[in-house]
C-alpha cells in the first residue's frame, strides 16, 4: 500500500480521524502510523486499530482520550443557594452501607464544593532528568559577532553595542496610551502620578521616557509598574488627575547609559572614583581574599549558615551569598548590612527593582529603630528615590526618605525660601498696578497716533469727495455748453463758421462723448465716499473716545516716577530671587552631604548610574537579586567599593534578559550571571564550593510537599523546610478554601479538549478554556471571602498574552486583589496560594521551550506558600513532553502525591449568569445539562448556537476548520435571515485542499454556498480551535467544527458571555498590522480579511507560517506574494488611486526653463505638470 499520507504531520492526521474517513482512508491512515515512532502516533494507532476491530462500525473516534466505563459510585449532591450549582462529593467509604435506594438529594447548608480527586490519572513517570541551568540557555559558542579583546571594560562595551542593535532590530521606540492618571505624590523637584494599566508588557524600572500631555512632550521616569499600577514621575504639577497621556519608551537607553558610565570611570587608572581592581575581583578576573572572621558574635536570630555569611562578609573582600527561594537571604543581608554598619562601614545597597530595595531596608530599619539607634534617626540611612513599600513609608519614611530627611535638615532654609516667595508675591501685587499705569500710557501713545492717522483719513476723504462732486458739477455745466455750441455750429454755413473760427460739429460731439464717459466712470464714487465717511466718522468717534479714557487714567500721573518705581522693584525681587538661588544650591549641597555622609544609601542598580553624581566610593557595596542583572552593571556597581562586595541571587532562576540571546559573545559578557562567570556554579558541580561561598539551606517559606517539587531538582536535595512553616499554615488555615485540601492540586482539562493559540506575529500562546477555569475559581474565591489580602493569590502563566488574557477575563467580573503576570515578573514574589496555568495544548505544532525551561520551572514552583494549583491538559501533557522533561517529573509528581480535579468541576464555580439555563437560549427542547454546565454537546449545540444567531444585533464571526454543503444549508436559511436585517456574517475556515477527509469539491461546494448567501469568507491554511462569536459580547468556544460536525462526535462546545473575552480574542485573531490598540478589533475580524487573487480573482489562503513570514496562495492560479509585501504595494496602489479620484484642471502654463508648454502627468505619487520638451528638458511642477 501507497503512503498516501506520508506528508501530514500527526497533527493532522489526528484532524483526519476526526473528520470520520471512509474504510478506505481509515486504512491508509493505519498503515501511515505503522512507520511512526513517536507516543502520540503509537497512541492514535492503537484507537484506529481497537476501532477497527470493534464489533460495530459505527464507533467514531474522537479528539478526546477513550473513557473509561464508569462504575456507580456512591454520592451526595450538595446545592448551593437558589442557583443550583451541584457538586459531586465522594462518601468516605466506611460511611457507605452499600444501599443504593438512599435519597438521590439531600440538602446541606454548605457554601463551597468538595471536589472529586480524579482516580487512577494514567500520566507516564519521567525517566532520569538531568536539570541542568546550563542547558536552558546553550548558546553555540561559534556564533559570535563579538571581537574579543584583553580589556575586559571593552568587552563589556562591545558585548552592549551589538545589544543596543539587536533591541533597536526587535523592537522600535515603545508607543503606550495610558489614562486617568492620580497624583500619589509631589516634591520640590518632581512629582508622581499613578495610571492604572490592566495590559501585560515587560518595563523596566527606572527608565527615562518621553511623556505627552495635551500634546506636550515632556520627560519623565518610570517608577514601578506592579499589581497593575504604572507609576511615572516627571518634573511638572498637572494638578491632581491627568486624564490622557502618551509615554514613549526606548529600551536601549539604560544599556547606552551603562556603557557611557563605564567608559567615563575606566578612562583614568585612578580609584579614586572607580576601583576597577574590585570590579574584576567580583567577576571572577582577579583573584580576591578570602578569610573567616570567628570573632563575630552570634545573633541567636540566626541559623548557621546565615551566621557563616556574617564571619566570611566580615574578613572576605567578596562573599557570594547563595539565597534559594525562602531561605531568608533578606532577613541574612539585613544583618550582613548592620554588621558593617555598627563597624562604621559607609555602604551602598543595590538590587534589581524597587520593591526588593524597599523589602531589604524594612528589616533593616526596623532592627535600628528598636535598637533606638541615634544616627538611624538623624538619617545616617537613606533610601534614593521613592519609597514604594507602603509599610516602610508609614513606619520609616521620616528617617529614611531622602526628601523628608533633606526637609529636616533645611527647615530654616526653607522657611527663609517661603518668606521671600511671600514678599516677592507682595512686591509683585503693587508691581501690577505700576504696570497697569505704564501700560496705559504706552496705549495711550498708541491710541492717540491710531486716532490722528484716523482723524486725517476722513479729511482727506472728505476732501476727495468735494473736489468729486466740483468736477461732476463742472461736466454738467460743460455739457450744457457744448450742446449749446453743437447747435450753434449746425445753423451755421461751413464759409461763416471758417471766418468766425467756430469748430467742426465732430469735434464738439467728441468733446461730449469724452464728458459724458467721465461723467459715468464718476457718477457712483461720490456714494462710495459718502459710505466711507460715514464709517471712518463713526469710527473716529471710538477711537477719539478710548483716548479720552485712556488720557484720564494717566493725566494726573507721572511716567518717569512709575518707572523709577518699577526698577525700584524689579531690583528688589531681582535680589530675593538671587538668594532663592542660593538657597536652592544650599539644599542640593545638603542633599549631597546627606548622600554622601549616610552611613547606608540604598538605591536600584540602574539608578546608580543613571545619577552617578549621588553615588561616589563606598565602604562596601551589597548586590542583592545580582544574579538577574547584566554582567557590565554588575561590574560597574562592584568598582564603587573600596574594601569588600557582597553578591547575593540564586543562579538557579531566571538570568538577565538578553535580546541578542543567539550571540555566544553577548551571552558570555551581559548574559552571564555573576555566580557563573566567577567560577561558583562550576565548583558547585565538581563539589568544590569557594569558601566565600555561603548557601542558605533552611527555606521559611513553603509547605514541605511544594518545597520538595524543588529541592532535588534544583538544589540537591539540601534544602530543609523550618518547622515553624506548619504552624504558620495552621494559624493562617482558615483564611484558606476548605476545598484546598492538599497543599498540590491539579486542574485538568483534559476532558474539555482546550486548545491553545498565538497571538499573531508573536510566540506568545494563550489558552481560553484555562483562562475561563482560572476566573471562575478565582470568582468563586472572592465570592466566598478569600481574596480580600493582596498578598493571598497569584496568577502565573509562561506567557505574557495568557497574563493578560486572566487578567482581562477577572477584571471584567471585579475579581480584585489577585496579582496575574509571567513568570519574570513574579520573581521575588510569594503568595499563599498561586494557580500556575501551563497553557500547552492541542493546536500547535510543537510545545514552547518555556515549559521545560528548569529556571522558568524553579521560580513559577517557588512562590507558593501553602497551595500550588496546576491548571493542564494532562493528557496532551503525557503525549507531549519527553520521558526525560522536567516537567514531566514535576507533573508526574504532583498527580501522586498531590489532587486532581476535572475542571469542568471548576467552571461550574462561575457566576449564574454564565451558567447557560433554559432562558438563556429560548428553546423548550435544549437537553442542557441538568447541573448549570455552560458546556453544550453535539446534540444541544445547534439549537443553542441558533437561537444567539437569531438574537445577534451586530455581526456573527464563524471558526470552524472544515465545512460541508450538508452543514451549510442547516445553516443557510438563518444567514439569508440575518443578512437581510443588516447582520453582518463571516466565516472564516481551510481552504478546500486542506479540509482532511472531506472531498475537496464538497469543500469547494459549501464555500460557494456560503459566498452566494452573501456570507464573507476567508480561507486560512490551518485553523485547530472552533469559535463563534455572537456581536461582541458571547463567545462559544470548544471542539465541534460550527461547519462541518455531523452531530455524531462526542465533542462540546462552551458559552461564555464575556465582552473582554470577545475583544481580546478579535484582538488575537487579525493577523494584519497597522491597526490601533483604540480601534475596536470588530471593525476588522467582521470585515473581509483576504483579498481576492490579483490574478484570477479566487479566493486565496493565508499561511501562517513562510520563508518570509505569513503570505497568501491561490490554490487556483498558484498565486502567492508576502502578506506584509502585498499590503504594501497595495497601499500605495490605494494611495494613487485616491488621488485620481482628485484629479486637478488641467491649465496652460509654460516651462520656466526652456519656455515649452507644459503637460498635466500622473505619476506614483500623484499628478504633475511635465515639460512637452522631455528627455532634454526634465523640468516638472507640482499639480
Amino acid at each position: 500500500m501507497k503512503r498516501n499520507h506520508f506528508r501530514k504531520s500527526i497533527v493532522e492526521i489526528e484532524e483526519l480521524v476526526r473528520s470520520n474517513p471512509d474504510e478506505q482512508t481509515t486504512q491508509e491512515i493505519i498503515h501511515e502510523l505503522g512507520f511512526r515512532k513517536t507516543g502520540r502516533a503509537k497512541k492514535l494507532l492503537t484507537k484506529l486499530t481497537k476501532k477497527d476491530n470493534a464489533p460495530s462500525n459505527d464507533t467514531i473516534i474522537s479528539d478526546k482520550p477513550i473513557q473509561q466505563k464508569k462504575t456507580t459510585q456512591p454520592k451526595k449532591i450538595i446545592r448551593e443557594s437558589k442557583e443550583a450549582i451541584v457538586y459531586e462529593i465522594d462518601l468516605d467509604d466506611s460511611k457507605y452501607d452499600g444501599n443504593d435506594n438512599e435519597a438521590d438529594e439531600q440538602e446541606f447548608e454548605v457554601a463551597e464544593p468538595i471536589f472529586k480527586n480524579k482516580k487512577n490519572q494514567k500520566f507516564e513517570d519521567a525517566s532520569e532528568v538531568i536539570i541542568s541551568s546550563a542547558n536552558d540557555n546553550f548558546v553555540d559558542p561559534s556564533n559570535s559577532s563579538l571581537i574579543e579583546t584583553e580589556n575586559l571594560f571593552e568587552n563589556f562595551c562591545n558585548a552592549i553595542d551589538i545589544e543596543v542593535e539587536a533591541i533597536k532590530k526587535q523592537s522600535q521606540e515603545q508607543v503606550i496610551e495610558i489614562t486617568n492618571g492620580v497624583l500619589i505624590e509631589s516634591t520640590e523637584d518632581f512629582h508622581i502620578y499613578q495610571f492604572p494599566y490592566k495590559e501585560a508588557f515587560h518595563i523596566r524600572e527606572d527608565i527615562p521616557v518621553i511623556i505627552t500631555i495635551g500634546g506636550v512632550d515632556s520627560s519623565g521616569t518610570i517608577v514601578s509598574f506592579k499589581e497593575k499600577k504604572l507609576q511615572i514621575s516627571i518634573p511638572d504639577n498637572y494638578g491632581k488627575l491627568i486624564g490622557l497621556a502618551q509615554i514613549k519608551i526606548d529600551n536601549s537607553f539604560l544599556y547606552v547609559k551603562l556603557k557611557e558610565r563605564i567608559e567615563a570611570v575606566t578612562s583614568s587608572e585612578s580609584t579614586a572614583k572607580f576601583n576597577s581592581s574590585m570590579a574584576k575581583k567580583v567577576i571572577g578576573e582577579e583573584d580576591s581574599t578570602v578569610e573567616i572572621d570567628e570573632m563575630v558574635v552570634n545573633d541567636s536570630q540566626l541559623n548557621d549558615a546565615q551566621y557563616q555569611s556574617l564571619k566570611v562578609a566580615s574578613a572576605s573582600e567578596v562573599l557570594y551569598l547563595w539565597g534559594p527561594p525562602g531561605t531568608g537571604k533578606t532577613f541574612t543581608l539585613a544583618k550582613v548590612i548592620d554588621m558593617f554598619y555598627q563597624q562604621e562601614k559607609r555602604v551602598l545597597l543595590v538590587s534589581n527593582t524597587n520593591l526588593a530595595v524597599d523589602l531589604l531596608l524594612k528589616s533593616l530599619c526596623k532592627h535600628l529603630k528598636n535598637k533606638k539607634d541615634e544616627e538611624f534617626f538623624n538619617s545616617s540611612v537613606i533610601r534614593f528615590g521613592s519609597i514604594h513599600d507602603p509599610e516602610l513609608e508609614k513606619k520609616y519614611g521620616e528617617y529614611i526618605n531622602i526628601e523628608k530627611a533633606i526637609e529636616k535638615k533645611t527647615a530654616e532654609l526653607i522657611n527663609e525660601r517661603e518668606e521671600l516667595r511671600n514678599k516677592i508675591l507682595k512686591i509683585q501685587k503693587k508691581e501690577k498696578k505700576w504696570l497697569d499705569i505704564e501700560r496705559a500710557f504706552s496705549d495711550y501713545e498708541s491710541a492717540l497716533a491710531k486716532y490722528t492717522k484716523s482723524e486725517n483719513s476722513l479729511i482727506k476723504i472728505t476732501s476727495d469727495l468735494d473736489e468729486l462732486n466740483s468736477e461732476i458739477e463742472y461736466i454738467k455745466e460743460s455739457l450744457l455748453n457744448l450742446d449749446k455750441e453743437k447747435k450753434e455750429s449746425e445753423q451755421t454755413g461751413t464759409l461763416k463758421r471758417f471766418f468766425t473760427n467756430k469748430r467742426k460739429i465732430q469735434d464738439i460731439e467728441i468733446d461730449i462723448e469724452n464728458n459724458i464717459n467721465r461723467q459715468e466712470e464718476i457718477a457712483e464714487e461720490p456714494k462710495q465716499l459718502e459710505i466711507q465717511i460715514k464709517e471712518l466718522s463713526k469710527k473716529n468717534k471710538s477711537e477719539k473716545s478710548a483716548v479720552d479714557d485712556l488720557h484720564k487714567l494717566i493725566e494726573n500721573e507721572d511716567l518717569n516716577e512709575i518707572k523709577n518705581h518699577l526698577k525700584a522693584s524689579k531690583d528688589e525681587i531681582a535680589g530675593y530671587e538671587s538668594r532663592i538661588n542660593d538657597i536652592a544650591k544650599e539644599v542640593d549641597l545638603i542633599k549631597i552631604q546627606i548622600m554622601h555622609h549616610c552611613k547606608i544609601l540604598a538605591a536600584t542598580a540602574t539608578q546608580v548610574f543613571l545619577k552617578p553624581d549621588s553615588f561616589n566610593m563606598f565602604d562596601v557595596v551589597i548586590i542583592d537579586e545580582s544574579s538577574m542583572l547584566p554582567l557590565p552593571l554588575v561590574a560597574y556597581v562592584s568598582g564603587l567599593s573600596k574594601e569588600k562586595v557582597t553578591v547575593t541571587g540564586d543562579f538557579r532562576q531566571l538570568p538577565p534578559i538578553v535580546t541578542a540571546n543567539k550571540d555566544a559573545g553577548v551571552m558570555k559578557w551581559i548574559g552571564t550571571n555573576v555566580f557563573e562567570r566567577a567560577g561558583i556554579e562550576a565548583g558547585i558541580e565538581k563539589g568544590k564550593s569557594p569558601d566565600n561561598l555561603v548557601k542558605l539551606t533552611t527555606q521559611y517559606r513553603m509547605r514541605e510537599p511544594i518545597c520538595k517539587l524543588i529541592n532535588e531538582r534544583f538544589y540537591d536535595g539540601t534544602l530543609e523546610t523550618a518547622k515553624t512553616i506548619e504552624t504558620e499554615y495552621t494559624k493562617n488555615k482558615k483564611n484558606v478554601p476548605k476545598f484546598f485540601t492538599n497543599p498540590l492540586m491539579v486542574i485538568d482539562t483534559s476532558k474539555q479538549y482546550p486548545f491553545s493559540n498565538i497571538k499573531p506575529r508573536t510566540y506568545s500562546k494563550y489558552n481560553i478554556l484555562h483562562g475561563i477555569v482560572i476566573r471562575n475559581l478565582l470568582y468563586h474565591l472572592q465570592n466566598n471571602g478569600y481574596t480580600d489580602n493582596p498578598h493571598e493569590l497569584g496568577v502565573i502563566a509562561p506567557f505574557a498574552a495568557q497574563a493578560d488574557l486572566i487578567a482581562k477575563l477577572i477584571d471584567e467580573r471585579g475579581v480584585t486583589n489577585v496579582e496575574c503576570g509571567t513568570v519574570h515578573r513574579f520573581q521575588g514574589n510569594e503568595k499563599d496560594i498561586i494557580f500556575y496555568d501551563l497553557v500547552e495544548s492541542y493546536g500547535n505544532l510543537y510545545t514552547s521551550k518555556n515549559i521545560n525551561d528548569a529556571k522558568l520551572i524553579n521560580v513559577a514552583l517557588s512562590r507558593s506558600k501553602y497551595h500550588l494549583v496546576f491548571i493542564a491538559n494532562l493528557d496532551y501533557l503525557n503525549q507531549r513532553l519527553t520521558a526525560n522533561s522536567p516537567m514531566r517529573s514535576v507533573i508526574s509528581e504532583v498527580i501522586k502525591k498531590g489532587k486532581v480535579i476535572d475542571a469542568k468541576e471548576v467552571i461550574n464555580l462561575g457566576p449564574a449568569s454564565y451558567d447557560v439555563e433554559l432562558e438563556d437560549v429560548k428553546s423548550e427542547n435544549i437537553d442542557f445539562d441538568k447541573n448549570g454546565s455552560k458546556f453544550f454537546d453535539q446534540k444541544t449545540f445547534d439549537k443553542a448556537v441558533f437561537e444567539d444567531v437569531r438574537a445577534a444585533k451586530k455581526s456573527v464571526v464563524i471558526f470552524s476548520g472544515f465545512s460541508t454543503p450538508n452543514r451549510i444549508a442547516i445553516w443557510s436559511d438563518l444567514f439569508r435571515q440575518k443578512i437581510s436585517e443588516g447582520i453582518k456574517i463571516r466565516c472564516v475556515t481551510r481552504s478546500p485542499r486542506n479540509q482532511g477527509n472531506i472531498d475537496e469539491g464538497l469543500a469547494n461546494e459549501a464555500i460557494n454556498a456560503l459566498t452566494k448567501i452573501g456570507v464573507v469568507v476567508d480561507l486560512r491554511h490551518e485553523i485547530h480551535e472552533k469559535a463563534v462569536f455572537i456581536d461582541e459580547n458571547i463567545f462559544w468556544y470548544g471542539s465541534l467544527n460550527p461547519l462541518s460536525h455531523t452531530g455524531k462526535t462526542e465533542e462540546s462546545m462552551l458559552r461564555v458571555p464575556s465582552k473582554q473575552l470577545c475583544l481580546l480574542k478579535a484582538r488575537y485573531e487579525i493577523y494584519k498590522r497597522g491597526y490601533k490598540n483604540e480601534d475596536s478589533p470588530f471593525s476588522i475580524i467582521t470585515e473581509k480579511e483576504n483579498p481576492d487573487c490579483p490574478k484570477c480573482k479566487s479566493l486565496i489562503t493565508f499561511h501562517h507560517r513562510g520563508k518570509f513570514g505569513p503570505y497568501y496562495h491561490c490554490e487556483s492560479c498558484q498565486w502567492k506574494e508576502s502578506v506584509d509585501k502585498f499590503n504594501r504595494n497595495n497601499l500605495r496602489s490605494n494611495e494613487i488611486d485616491e488621488i485620481s479620484e482628485n484629479k486637478p484642471v488641467e491649465k496652460e502654463t509654460k516651462c520656466n526653463v526652456c519656455n515649452k508648454p507644459m503637460k498635466l502627468k500622473k505619476g506614483r505619487f500623484g499628478y504633475f505638470y511635465g515639460c512637452t520638451g522631455y528627455p532634454q528638458c526634465k523640468n516638472t511642477e507640482k499639480a
